[in-house]
């Protein structure tokens, strides 16, 4: 590793954490949307990943829940292409979102302390919700507002079976109706269990096993008469029985459902076509029936070499094409049949977030800087694309510095992108910089130290430290990153 000839002396001490407002950031897959005020207000817009609890309804809107204390943020997205809006809040954990119109829906919502859940009903879009009636219900699906199904633990515990309630009244009250056919599947926590219904009729009802080492028993039943009845249609092989492990092995065509995922999403447009998404499944792909549900194949939707996973958790048909939801929180569009799938949300996701001075800027995973301002108009503002190898951005008084694996560079107001020296041959892991002088990075091949600059890089001193800096974002590395950035004001911060 080479370095200047002529370097000043470093004689830093390591502060105390109570000492110091530091210019650490945390780098990690950060959802932003195009509203800048989402970084500021954490209701204004969802800022977690949105894989669960989501309902995407045949219409095109979406309705998502965010965990915020003990409870959920309820969120709404009028059709796919649209803005997240903030809408209200629900108290508890939200396990469950159903909705017939933008207006109307349920909400299944779960305890902490007991195993009872409840349900809760809004009509105005969930601005504000009315507890309906509390019980064992493990799943709900309402074809209105007063009509719906349930599926419910049996008084002996959810290791007991299964029961099926009917309501005309809005869930105040329901009716248990006799069905032997789900007395043998259990309901024990961390088993998949869904609804889907092609029309009030004919629907169906997806199991799942108890998951392990990527597999998982599944059962699909369906009924022709609202749910009163069912008849078990797919399985999976039993995972008991070894010989349907063998490649070799012939499966009758009730295995029609393959033992490989985890069950995350039933879904059926038609009487005939449907969809099954498969956590721990291929990246990018849905099993596919097209004919009701008695036979599977693997339908590939999502490119599987994505930078992130692509593991679909919903997918939906709407008037606005197909809809699909990663499990890292992203939201694809098919505008129709044939076309590309598209990411939508987010438009993009930092890896690296500073704030200060009244904006906030980003990093992206494609090597954009973004200045983000914080009006509520959202306004961005593209400062550089520098290549996937991007590694931070700090905001400094007057201007922003880049940090990406091979160079530095510096922006001030005004001006354009200028380099800040570094030695030849540089493996830059990260880099934190107080102002267009001070600095320090982590460089490779990995050594108990960093590199300081007290003079725009002109010259850099290397400076001990106790551990080496293998993961440069973990908590211990940025600690001691903050400690030799000491900041004696509050003008910059970091996420």
């Amino acid at each position: 590793m080479r370095r200047s000839e002529h370097q000043p002396s470093c004689n830093f001490a390591i502060a105390s954490p109570s000492d110091i407002t530091d210019t650490v950031q945390v780098k990690q897959n950060v959802p932003i949307t195009a509203s800048a005020p989402a970084v500021f207000n954490l209701r204004s817009s969802p800022n977690m990943y949105l894989v669960r609890p989501l309902f995407i309804s045949k219409s095109g809107f979406l309705v998502g829940a965010e965990v915020n204390g003990n409870q959920n943020n309820i969120f709404e997205r009028t059709r796919p292409l649209s803005h997240w809006n903030f809408v209200g809040s629900i108290p508890g954990i939200v396990i469950q979102l159903d909705f017939d119109t933008l207006k109307s829906g349920f909400a299944l919502v779960g305890s902490r302390i007991t195993s009872t859940n409840s349900l809760y009903s809004t009509s105005d879009g969930g601005r504000h919700w009315t507890l309906v009636s509390k019980g064992k219900y493990v799943q709900v699906h309402f074809f209105n507002n007063q009509n719906g199904i349930a599926l419910s633990s049996p008084p002996g515990g959810p290791g007991f079976g299964a029961e099926i309630l009917i309501t005309s009244s809005g869930g105040r009250s329901w009716t248990q109706e006799p069905t032997s056919t789900l007395s043998q599947m259990s309901l024990l926590s961390g088993n998949y269990v869904g609804f889907s219904f092609a029309s009030n009729e004919i629907g169906w009802l997806a199991f799942g096993g108890q998951p392990g080492a990527g597999s998982e028993e599944k059962w699909l039943f369906r009924t022709v008469n609202g749910g009163r009845s069912w008849t078990e249609v797919a399985s999976s092989p039993p995972l008991t029985n070894p010989s349907f492990s063998s490649p070799e092995t012939t499966l009758p065509d009730s295995f029609s459902l393959p033992l490989n995922g985890y069950l995350s999403q039933i879904r059926l447009t038609t009487p005939s076509l449907g969809y099954i998404a498969l956590a721990r499944g291929g990246r990018g792909d849905v099993l596919e029936t097209v004919d009701g549900g008695i036979h599977w194949t693997g339908e590939q939707l999502l490119p599987a070499n994505n930078f992130r996973s692509t593991s679909i958790s919903e997918i939906a048909t709407t008037p606005f094409g197909g809809v699909a939801l990663t499990a890292a929180g992203s939201i694809w569009n098919q505008a129709n049949s044939g076309a590309a799938w598209k990411e939508i949300y987010p438009p993009y996701r930092a890896t690296s977030i500073s704030y200060g001075s009244g904006k906030v800027d980003i990093t992206t995973e494609q090597g954009r800087v973004i200045a983000l301002g914080s009006n509520p108009s959202g306004a961005s503002n593209v400062l550089g694309n520098f290549g996937v190898s991007t590694e931070a951005v700090n905001i400094i008084p007057g201007g922003e510095v880049v940090v990406t694996n091979t160079a530095i560079e510096i922006k001030r107001s005004g001006k354009g992108w200028a380099k800040i020296p570094v030695p030849v041959g540089w493996q830059i892991n990260d880099g934190r910089f107080l102002n267009g002088s001070v600095g320090l990075v982590v460089t490779g091949p990995l050594t108990k130290a960093l590199e300081v600059t007290l003079n725009g890089g002109h010259s850099w001193t290397k400076v001990p430290i106790p551990v080496q800096c293998i993961f440069p974002r973990s908590a211990q590395c940025n600690q001691l990153v903050g400690s030799w950035l000491r900041v004696r004001t509050a003008s910059t911060q970091s996420l």
